[in-house]
């Protein structure tokens, strides 16, 4: 199989499609106002390619869901901000401290409750660091 990608002037990737044999490249390229294509056998898909110096360019790994690929850069970004960032960390902390709601029920030994609680206050703290890219989340008392 023969696969046409029509690349856009910023190197992102287009359209991809499968030739078959009456197919014209030039032609389709030319339909979709690009002069941007590569004929080639395997069939990237956006998130893995973009074209530059008429080669296409494997992207380097996704590091998570959040990241866009700047094609000017060619590198991967994180768009959220710092206020972002601490909402996720918020979001996760509170579920963290709801699952360890049970602890300071008034049936649990002593013992427990007091290592509970003080893994409950660092969690409490964590919004206290410094960056929200990088959070030391205290450990689970066993």
């Amino acid at each position: 199989m023969i696969y046409l990608h029509i690349f856009n002037a910023d190197g992102s990737l287009k359209i991809r499609q499968q030739l078959g044999p009456e197919d014209d490249a030039q032609a389709i390229a030319e339909m979709n106002s690009s002069s941007f294509f590569v004929l080639d056998e395997t069939g990237y898909w956006p998130d893995q390619v973009y074209f530059e110096d008429g080669a296409i360019i494997q992207k380097p790994a996704k590091p998570s869901i959040f990241h866009q690929f700047d094609y000017a850069t060619k590198q991967w970004i994180d768009p959220r901000t710092p206020d972002d960032l601490w909402a996720a960390v918020r979001v996760q902390r509170n579920a963290l401290l709801s699952a360890s709601d049970w602890t300071q029920l008034p049936d649990v030994p002593g013992a427990t409750q007091s290592a509970w609680t003080s893994y409950r206050q660092a969690l409490r703290d964590i919004t206290n660091q410094p960056d929200p890219s990088n959070v030391t989340w205290p450990t689970e008392p066993i």
